[in-house]
C-alpha cells in the first residue's frame, strides 16, 4: 500500500531521502488521554497528514494517520518525525 503524505491538504511526493517515523500515539482508552509508544509505521496507513512541526516541548511533529478520508473519525494522532524531523 502506498501511503499519501499530506501537508495541510496538499499532497507531498516523498523522495528516496524522505523519511517518516511515528514515535508516540494519543491513547484514548477509557478517556485517559496520554501518549504511548507507537506500535505502527507510516506505511501501514493510506494517509498521513502533518498538522504541526516541532509541536510542544517534545519538538516532535504532530501527525494524523488514517485509511479512509470519509472516516477520519477513525484516525490516530501521532507525535513523530516528518521528513526526519527537519
Amino acid at each position: 500500500m502506498a501511503t499519501k503524505f499530506i501537508v495541510v491538504g496538499e499532497p507531498v511526493v516523498p523522495t528516496q531521502k524522505t523519511t517518516f517515523e511515528l514515535v508516540l500515539y494519543l491513547n484514548v482508552l477509557n478517556r485517559c488521554y496520554s501518549f504511548s509508544l507507537a506500535e505502527n509505521k507510516p506505511e501501514n496507513f493510506k494517509y498521513v497528514e502533518l498538522i504541526a512541526m516541532h509541536f510542544g516541548p517534545s519538538n516532535l511533529d504532530l501527525m494524523f494517520a488514517y485509511d479512509d478520508p470519509s472516516r477520519r473519525d477513525h484516525a490516530v494522532l501521532y507525535l513523530g518525525r516528518w521528513n526526519g524531523g527537519n
